[in-house]
């Protein structure tokens, strides 16, 4: 599944991702010396519960020291998912039956290796990070993006036919904090900034079941004709579990949220904190947000001259 919670479960340390770090740094100096690469991170919202003591706009701060032309939320990708999947929704489970989400890239595998004949109700919206990494590259032809983030998974994600061409690497929790401590960039010494406009729906999509409210949600507010009868699968047990149940025609539900890990991203593979609390954390992100309708922020992007098809 290349969920990568080996890495995180391997008593000696022994099991390693691919690491990118080389190719960020290289783009980072090319960027400060050439006017054609605006290079942008994209922060999964589950960076919300990974630093104690210090504010997300410290931590965006810091990252922008490095270098980067700009710091933004990949929680905008996911309210543009979640708006986007309401709709395919709608328009495909009376002859599908069943819809499963694909923002959870492992969970995707999964399906694809152990549950091929469910294929096909995958939805094909992008995942998050590839929605706002489309968003930005629409906007700016200088664009490269780097997704900063928790998972493992992602770094297969942007190999995997014509999404390579949105995001051009994956960094990791553990990876950007090991260049901060590189580059002796102290995150409690940064002045806040501000980060981001997102709202509340795409900010939970770090843990499980942000997927399933933030869609209800936009079911509610377009007031979408469809019984949305939605199981958020927490961890690969359940979601092996509801799979199976829709393979046989057994399933009572009609939409599958998969998240492979337990608790969604905050519990990834490459977090650099995974605790009781972290849940709590990502909830206070949600709710420091200005806005609380998911069209108020994607008014900013032309999402109609976008491809969100995966």
């Amino acid at each position: 599944m290349q969920c990568g919670l080996c890495i995180a479960g391997c008593p000696f340390g022994a099991i390693m991702d691919k690491s990118s770090i080389a190719n960020v740094i290289e783009l980072l100096i090319k960027a400060k010396t050439e006017d054609a690469v605006h290079l942008y991170a994209v922060v999964a919202p589950a960076i919300a519960s990974q630093i104690n003591g210090v504010q997300i706009g410290q931590i965006t701060a810091a990252i922008k020291k490095l270098g980067f032309y700009d710091v933004l939320e990949v929680a905008l990708g996911a309210e543009v998912v979640a708006y986007h999947e309401a709709h395919e929704f709608a328009e495909d489970v009376e002859e599908k039956r069943v819809i499963t989400s694909s923002c959870c890239p492992a969970f995707v595998s999964l399906i694809k290796m152990k549950y091929p004949t469910l294929a096909d109700n995958i939805s094909s919206t992008v995942s998050p990070m590839i929605a706002i990494s489309r968003l930005i590259k629409q906007m700016d032809k200088k664009a490269k993006i780097v997704f900063i983030g928790p998972c493992v998974a992602k770094k297969n994600e942007i190999t995997q036919g014509n999404l390579g061409k949105s995001t051009d690497f994956v960094l990791t929790f553990e990876e950007i904090d090991a260049i901060l401590d590189a580059k002796g960039i102290q995150i409690e010494e940064c002045e806040a900034e501000e980060f981001g406009n997102a709202s509340y729906f795409g900010r939970v999509f770090a843990r499980t079941g942000g997927l399933v409210e933030a869609v209800r949600h936009v079911i509610d507010v377009e007031e979408i004709d469809v019984d949305f009868k939605p199981i958020s699968c927490d961890g690969a047990d359940e979601c092996k579990k509801a799979l199976r149940l829709a393979k046989d025609n057994r399933l009572t539900e009609n939409f599958i949220e998969g998240m492979v890990c337990k608790g969604g991203c905050i519990a990834g593979a490459c977090t650099l904190s995974r605790g009781p609390r972290d849940k709590k954390k990502v909830e206070a992100f949600g709710k420091l947000a200005i806005t609380k309708v998911i069209k108020d922020p994607l008014e900013i992007f032309n999402t109609h001259d976008v491809n969100m098809h995966r």
